[in-house]
């Protein structure tokens, strides 16, 4: 399989490093958010976040 670069912007699901930089925020803010938001999903023992449910769920509270 070829490493091939995505934007944050394309991917669905973001690891919580790439949440930290799509959200700018640190990491614990980042789970507390993915909680808050639903869009936390465990794939075994790795923790992904959904970036439409963040972005909608967001989009909720800011009254967009």
């Amino acid at each position: 399989m070829k490493n091939v670069d995505i934007s944050l912007n394309e991917k669905r699901l973001l690891s919580v490093p790439e949440f930290q930089i799509y959200a700018s925020i640190g990491r614990n803010t980042a789970f507390k958010l993915a909680k808050a938001s639903g869009s936390r999903i465990q794939v075994g023992r790795r923790v992904l976040i959904d970036r439409i449910k963040f972005d909608n769920w967001l989009d909720s509270q800011t009254g967009k």
